[in-house]
């Protein structure tokens, strides 16, 4: 039961994500002409799968030998950022619990009814040096984008400062990008980090490296998309790796740039003050449902591959607390917000 439940997952998992993700057939090195895509065989799929992680690794350490003689790095750089005894990416899923209803019997689910959400786990992999490096230097320019909160804390903090005169006419809203990871141009995502980068490249620690360093390395990263599932091969053709730890910096850069071109420059939004996103989730204050969509309708819009989708969750009434704003109350009646400031 547990194989074929397995078996039905991976089956309706790809058919589901086809314009993501694409499977790769065994082909033969001499001529290219593909072998065994109706029945491949497992020594075909292993050939395959260690050609294409050799090539990557290779590539890798290339580039950084590269970039560590022209930059003067000492020696001991180029060691410890060298990959060796590597394996390409894994990609596993994880049952996203909470859409399923409360009073649901799961046991009466289908496949197609179970929500998956696919991670790509890049730990060992060829790139995860370079990809650890360019995750270190891009990582505090963060810090310099108005909307990003750093954590939960931050945004309890600044939400317990928002008095009760200003937020009294205003609706307190969320809203969460639809996968926001593989939805996110790879090409636009370097454009914006390189941007940012370029204004504050003197203030942060680059480890000697210069942007155009930096650039390669994204470019090498981020458009190696391979990985392996059930055995088999596979390329996310669009967006980035969940699992990648250069992923989420990059995405929430790309975001900021969108928002930085659409309501950051809308002097009716700028009235409205309070406008907070962690990573694909955000949280502000509207008069209406309509002016919340309409706010991330165009941040959305500013995004020229058009795949930002927005998915606002708007109260229908606000409810006033005593010490703080919450959509959900506790039993006892504390807020949710008291509850966790505590």
């Amino acid at each position: 039961m547990k194989s074929e439940v397995y078996e039905q997952l991976t089956r309706t998992h790809i058919e589901l994500t086809t314009d993501v993700y694409r499977h790769i057939p065994p082909t033969t090195h001499s001529n290219d002409i593909e072998i065994n895509i109706k029945h491949p065989t497992k020594h075909s799929y292993r050939a395959q799968i260690k050609t294409c992680r050799d090539r990557i690794q290779g590539e890798c350490n290339d580039l950084w030998a590269t970039i560590s003689t022209t930059r003067n790095l000492p020696s001991n750089c180029n060691i410890l950022l060298e990959s060796h005894h590597t394996t390409l990416p894994t990609m596993y899923t994880l049952v996203k619990t909470h859409k399923v209803p409360v009073d649901t019997d799961i046991s009466t689910l289908t496949i197609g009814e179970i929500k998956v959400r696919p991670i790509v786990s890049c730990s060992g992999s060829p790139t995860e040096k370079l990809a650890t490096l360019a995750t270190r230097i891009i990582t505090p320019l963060l810090t310099f984008l108005p909307s990003h909160m750093v954590n939960i804390h931050e945004h309890i903090s600044e939400f317990q400062n928002i008095s009760h005169t200003y937020a009294k006419d205003l609706n307190f809203y969320t809203a969460d990008v639809s996968a926001l990871f593989t939805n996110v141009s790879v090409d636009s995502c370097i454009t914006d980090v390189l941007e940012l980068a370029r204004k504050y490249w003197d203030t942060m620690e680059t480890f000697g490296l210069e942007p155009s360093d930096l650039k390669m390395i994204l470019n090498l990263v981020l458009n190696n998309a391979f990985f392996t599932f059930n055995q088999r091969l596979y390329e996310q053709v669009y967006g980035t790796f969940m699992g990648c730890s250069v992923s989420p910096p990059c995405a929430i850069i790309r975001l900021a740039a969108c928002e930085a071109n659409s309501i950051f420059t809308d002097i009716h939004f700028l009235t409205l003050g309070y406008y907070q996103r962690y990573v694909d989730d955000a949280a502000g204050f509207a008069r209406s449902k309509q002016e919340a969509e309409d706010r991330h309708a165009l941040i959305a819009a500013a995004d020229a591959d058009n795949r930002i989708k927005w998915e606002v969750d708007f109260p229908e009434h606000t409810v006033p607390r005593h010490r703080s704003w919450s959509r959900k109350r506790w039993p006892n009646h504390h807020s949710l917000l008291q509850e966790a400031s505590r």
